[in-house]
């Protein structure tokens, strides 16, 4: 289940166009990183998931500090859990000026679910 959160969160990250932070393998199935585009802050899109979309992600620390954020898919998490916080990223982004299609993202982590027969 936590391999098949992190195909789909890591998808829908490439296919809202950023760039994964980290190797995109089933490896990585607890959490999935994503660099924040370029003139973007991170810390106040982290904010702006939870304050205006009620998802919760986490920043990046150290030297990524502000220019990564991180998707949790280890635990207590399903197909509508990682939909929705592709969704909310799509928004806020745009919301930033950050130029994507919406859905394209969403799209993306739908096809994961969908090939592997999970309804989301």
């Amino acid at each position: 289940r936590h391999t098949l959160l992190g195909r789909a969160a890591r998808e829908g990250v490439k296919g809202m166009g950023l760039t994964l932070f980290g190797p995109d393998e089933d490896l990585n199935s607890a959490v999935t990183a994503a660099y924040v585009p370029e003139g973007i802050d991170g810390k106040q899109f982290v904010k702006m998931l939870f304050r205006e979309h009620g998802i919760q992600v986490a920043g990046g620390q150290g030297q990524v500090e502000g220019r990564i954020f991180r998707i949790g898919h280890c635990g207590y998490f399903d197909a509508y859990d990682i939909i929705a916080t592709i969704a909310a990223a799509e928004l806020a982004l745009e919301s930033l000026d950050f130029s994507l299609e919406l859905g394209r993202g969403v799209g993306a982590a739908q096809q994961v679910f969908s090939k592997s027969g999970v309804a989301a």
